[in-house]
């Protein structure tokens, strides 16, 4: 599912156009956004001090940050969605993001209503059905980000990527952290992490 034109009318209602950077109010810096609410947590470009860009742009940079909410979005939700719900939570993981709705209390009582009244056979068909549209999903990101990334790079923007020894350290500490938890945690901590895992 793709977000309606009326909801992707919506974000740039509250977010506005800004094509310089300008600081965050409570910082007075870092996150830096531009564009339509874009800021380097979103993604490529990486936003700092002094950037510009045109309309044009900004409004590339918009579609490459909802395919990414959208895929969370699809990945997170585990019942149909209307249209205007979908576009609704993906205007909420727009503005606080994804890991933001993960956590919400929204997205588990999304889940939750229409789940829990379901047959268990039904059940069954609709995880099934959400882990195949969660990995189309990040598929169609992950190609995304590789087109918008060869646009940037080919309109001058350097976009670093994470290195692997970058990624497999912050792996190790996950895991570490993880294990320190559980050993607060016990029993129903495990059971969350497997639930998690599943």
């Amino acid at each position: 599912m793709r977000t309606s034109k009326e909801g992707i009318d919506l974000i740039k209602e509250f977010e506005s156009l800004e094509l310089s950077a300008y600081p965050d109010p409570a910082t007075g810096g870092e996150p830096w956004t531009i564009g339509y609410g874009h800021t380097s947590m979103a993604g490529p470009p990486k936003v700092f001090k002094g950037l510009r860009v045109t309309a044009t742009e900004a409004e590339y940079i918009l579609q490459r940050d909802l395919t990414k909410y959208e895929g969370g979005v699809e990945r997170l939700v585990k019942v149909p969605l209307t249209q205007n719900q979908f576009d609704a939570l993906v205007s909420f993981a727009f503005n606080c993001g994804v890991d933001a709705l993960k956590k919400s209390t929204l997205l588990k009582r999304v889940n939750a209503k229409a789940f829990d009244a379901l047959d268990k056979a039904t059940q069954a068909a609709l995880l099934k059905a959400g882990a195949a549209a969660g990995e189309r999903g990040w598929k169609i990101s992950d190609q995304k980000d590789d087109e918008y990334l060869k646009e940037l790079a080919a309109k001058g923007m350097t976009v670093d990527r994470s290195s692997a020894k970058l990624k497999s350290e912050l792996k190790a500490i996950g895991e570490r952290m993880t294990a320190e938890w559980l050993k607060q945690a016990g029993a129903d901590g495990q059971a969350i992490i497997d639930a998690y895992n599943k």
